[in-house]
């Protein structure tokens, strides 16, 4: 009897001794495991994320303003340049047949104009591509007119002195007669040869295509030429 419970706590002993074991093998090899996984995690090489570069803002570029363009023209007469796009206003300088400006701004019926001279406004029908077209034009409206002379003197004012049809004082280097119905008062006329001159004046025997013209003394009123090519200034 005796020698049965040893042998039953031989096997007891031996039972317990492998379930131990077991037991402990299964932890060992768990560990392991766990170790074996986290070196791996520790080994694999993380992939960086990239780097974002900021997209630089793009400051919208000013559009250049466009270069007027400027077209050469030439005048096709004498032409006054005024101060403003108006006939009413005052003059700043005379353009020649032929004489070549800048046209630096294109209206309806004006034209805003340079040269050597200066900057002004002139209307759009005096002015002409070619010299050539120009010069053609100017010669087209200018007219020979007959010339004469006359003074304050009464032989030649009939009394009147210096007083004229316009009312304004009769001036030399200034001042026509003509026949009103082909040059109205005012009108301005370049007389070749001698300049600028002012219809501000009628004479009794100035008819047709005649012009006379003041002067300061009878004795100069021989010395104007008996004819000449009259332009009338735009």
């Amino acid at each position: 009897m005796s020698l049965l419970n040893k042998h039953r706590k031989k096997l007891l002993m031996i039972m317990l001794c492998t379930v131990l074991y077991i037991g402990i093998s299964y932890c060992n090899g768990s560990n392991a495991n766990i170790n074996v996984a986290a070196t791996k995690s520790e080994t694999v090489t993380q992939t960086p994320r990239p780097t974002l570069t900021p997209t630089p803002t793009v400051q919208p570029t000013a559009t250049p303003k466009a270069t007027p363009k400027v077209a050469t023209k030439y005048s096709n007469g004498y032409v006054k340049v005024r101060k403003k796009a108006s006939k009413k206003s005052s003059q700043k300088f005379l353009l020649k047949p032929g004489e070549k400006v800048k046209v630096v701004k294109k209206m309806k019926k004006w034209s805003k104009v340079r040269n050597k001279k200066g900057t002004g406004y002139v209307p759009n029908k005096t002015l002409s591509k070619k010299r050539s077209k120009a010069i053609k034009i100017a010669n087209k409206k200018a007219s020979n007119f007959k010339l004469t002379g006359y003074c304050s003197c009464y032989d030649c004012s009939e009394g009147w002195g210096t007083q004229t049809k316009s009312g304004r004082k009769a001036k030399a280097n200034h001042t026509i007669a003509s026949d009103l119905t082909v040059l109205p008062l005012y009108t301005e006329v370049y007389i070749k040869g001698m300049g600028t001159y002012t219809v501000e004046d009628k004479g009794g025997g100035v008819k047709g295509k005649h012009i006379d013209v003041y002067c300061n003394k009878h004795s100069q009123c021989y010395d104007i030429q008996s004819q000449a090519k009259v332009f009338v200034i735009e």
